[in-house]
Order: C-alpha cells, then structure tokens, then sequence
C-alpha cells in the first residue's frame, strides 16, 4: 500500500471540473484508490464517493493506492493535481 497526502489547491469555481478529472484520472489506474479526508474514506473511483468525503478548497486529503500499480497510480493522480497549483 502506497499512500501521499495532498492539499486542495484552488478556487472553488474550479472544484466540481477537478473532482471530475480525478475520477477519470482514477478510472485508468488498476489499482485500488481510496481517498480519506475527515475520518470519511471513499473510493476514488466514484464520483459521489469523492464528493461525501466532504473534501473542500484547502483541505488535506490523503490518496491511498494497493495493487500491483500503486506507485504508478499515485504518480499519476499527483500530476494531475499539481496541474491545478
């Protein structure tokens, strides 16, 4: 299991578009992807999953990544989230 923490980094105009692209960003990993934010874990392959997290701008959220991808799998949702820094 590989896991790295995150911080939401952008305005909230921009947060559902964001939301959207993790999911699909999550959707081309084999691995198993969980993210926890306030005692709420949820897979991050879903799209409500992500949203009851109750994950908002400036949160700390963390990425949880099993299978036989997870640091490919971290790597690619990293880059995909340092390009709304």
């Amino acid at each position: 299991m590989t896991t790295e923490d995150f911080q939401l980094p952008f305005a909230p105009d921009t947060y559902i578009g964001f939301v959207s692209g993790l999911v699909l960003e999550a959707g081309r990993i084999r691995s198993k992807i969980e993210i926890d934010c306030g005692g709420k874990s949820h897979d991050v392959k879903s799209f409500l999953g992500v949203l009851n997290t109750g994950i908002s701008p400036g949160a700390v959220f963390t990425l949880r990544a099993e299978g036989d991808d997870e640091q490919q799998a971290l790597a690619q949702l990293s880059a995909y989230i340092n390009r709304f820094r």
